[in-house]
């Protein structure tokens, strides 16, 4: 079911996730998509944010959405430094096709587990959310 989502930035141009062949210590993923940051705010020891949106088509029924989510300052595919802070799920929408049932996360040392749970009526539909992340002292 994953290579049937799509995902896209909700702000400025609106473009496709990329993938990248990032290599995460300690974790063997396939599938990376890379987000930029939207946007940062240096109050309350700092935070940034980007706000996705993600579209598929399912048939009716329930669904669980599982994300991990890493922090890093990426300067080459070679030079990664995870940021060992929380990052957060939030503000999560679902159109008329996609009803959001829960959404909660797992905060670990380097990365986060996000679920969302979702019912779908069968068509076509859109979950808008952002990842926040807060730099901790």
């Amino acid at each position: 079911m994953q290579n049937s989502f799509t995902f896209s930035k909700n702000f400025g141009d609106g473009a496709q996730l990329r993938g990248g062949k990032f290599k995460i210590p300690n974790h063997n993923h396939h599938d990376l998509l890379i987000a930029d940051k939207e946007g940062s705010d240096p109050g309350f020891y700092g935070e940034a944010w980007v706000s996705l949106k993600m579209a598929n088509n399912l048939a009716p029924g329930t669904y669980t959405v599982i994300f991990k989510t890493f922090s890093a300052t990426i300067l080459s595919p070679s030079n990664i430094t995870l940021l060992n802070n929380e990052t957060l799920i939030t503000q999560v929408y679902g159109d008329d096709n996609y009803k959001i049932i829960t959404f909660s996360h797992d905060y670990q040392a380097t990365h986060s587990n996000a679920f969302i749970q979702i019912t779908s009526n069968g068509q076509p539909g859109e979950i808008t959310f952002q990842i926040r992340y807060y730099k901790l002292l």
